[in-house]
Parts: structure tokens; C-alpha cells; sequence
């Protein structure tokens, strides 16, 4: 039940257990593994100072996660399609969809998404789900209006 924190470079594999956490960077920074990364029902905590300033965990090697959670501590509002390139493993990543997620600060009506993206874990900000819907509803209904409004009379 220890913590794996601050920025360089480590040599070799790196198998982080139950309980334990790793957070990269000084406020915030960068944490390279230079082999293997595998994170076993621990924590990844992320911190996020502004869109072009947050921790990334940067892997030579495969990453693999089992039933974890992966922490977003938010020092800042974030706007809608805001993106955060967090972890990259140049291996592959295995396991992202064992993760829960839990997301610390003022974040009021934001929603969030984490995709595999090739060989890395990008962070979101994406619209609410009944945004989306309202306005793809908007985009169809102009459609059919301009489709209309170009047919020929009869």
C-alpha cells in the first residue's frame, strides 16, 4: 500500500498491486517506465492543471490493467471537447475497460469519456447524452428542410 509519485524515468518493469498508488508528475509532469507497466486493483491518479498541463505516464513497453481506478483530480474547469493523451505505451495498452473512474473538482454538469486511442488513454470532456440528442434532432430536422426547399415545383 504504497505510492509510486514524481517525474523521469524508471529502468525495467514496474508491477504496481493491490492498493497501491501511482501518480506521475510534480504538479503535474511526466513519469516514463522503460519495460512493462502493469496496474493490479491499484490507482492511477491523474492531475490536470489546464489542457496543455497535466500528469502522463509514458510506457516503452505493453501496459496492462486489471480492476483498478484511475483517479482525474481537475485544478481547473474544463470546456467541452477538452483532451488528455495521459498514458501512452508504445507496446499496446491491455485491460483499459477493467478501470472505474472517478473524477475531484469543480466539475458540475461535465461528462467525461476515456477511449483507447492506438497506443494511448485519452480523456474527453464530451456533452451531456441529451445534448447529443437534441442536437442531432436540430442538424436532421435543417436537412430535410434544405432538401426540401431544393426540390423543383411541380
Amino acid at each position: 500500500q504504497g505510492i509510486l509519485k514524481g517525474v523521469g524515468k524508471i529502468e525495467g518493469d514496474v508491477s504496481i498491486g493491490s492498493g497501491a498508488t501511482v501518480s506521475p508528475g510534480n504538479s503535474p509532469g511526466t513519469l516514463e517506465i522503460d519495460g512493462a507497466f502493469s496496474l493490479y486493483d491499484a490507482t492511477l491518479a491523474i492531475e490536470i492543471a489546464s489542457p496543455s498541463l497535466y500528469d502522463v505516464l509514458a510506457i516503452s513497453g505493453n501496459a496492462y490493467f486489471d480492476s483498478g481506478t484511475i483517479d482525474y483530480h481537475f485544478n481547473y474547469t474544463p470546456s467541452l471537447g477538452d483532451s488528455f493523451v495521459f498514458v501512452a505505451a508504445d507496446g499496446g495498452i491491455f485491460g483499459a475497460d477493467t478501470m472505474a473512474y472517478r473524477f475531484f473538482g469543480d466539475l458540475d454538469g461535465l461528462q467525461f469519456q476515456t477511449d483507447l486511442v492506438g497506443n494511448t488513454l485519452v480523456l474527453t470532456t464530451v456533452p451531456e447524452p441529451g445534448a447529443i440528442t437534441v442536437m442531432s434532432v436540430g442538424l436532421i430536422a435543417a436537412r430535410r428542410r434544405r432538401t426540401r426547399c431544393s426540390l423543383p415545383r411541380r
